[in-house]
């Protein structure tokens, strides 16, 4: 069993590739091997118990933060030395 590159065309899930033994295959005319959607192909339909199988979508990314350590540093409220004006009036 391993899962193949082509996606169903009705529920965009990854389709498998499954080799059946061959006194215990379901497939006709004692097949051994066949490719299809586990939530869509009547073949897996009867295999396949959907107790926990649901159709998962990629949410968005959750906003970073919350409670906790590591909410960023204050603002410093200085500004910045001019070095190059300092270097200038200790030499004058």
């Amino acid at each position: 069993m391993k899962v193949a590159q082509e996606s169903c065309d009705a529920c965009d899930a990854s389709q498998v590739a499954v080799d059946f033994n061959k006194t215990r295959t379901p497939l006709p005319d004692g097949e051994t091997q066949h490719t299809g959607c586990v939530f869509c192909d009547p073949v897996f339909q009867d295999l396949v118990e959907l107790k926990h199988a649901t159709m998962r979508y990629r949410g968005g990314g959750a906003r970073r933060g919350g409670r906790g350590r590591g909410r960023g540093r204050r603002g410093n409220p200085k500004k910045p030395k001019d070095k190059m004006a300092a270097l200038a009036a200790y030499f004058v």
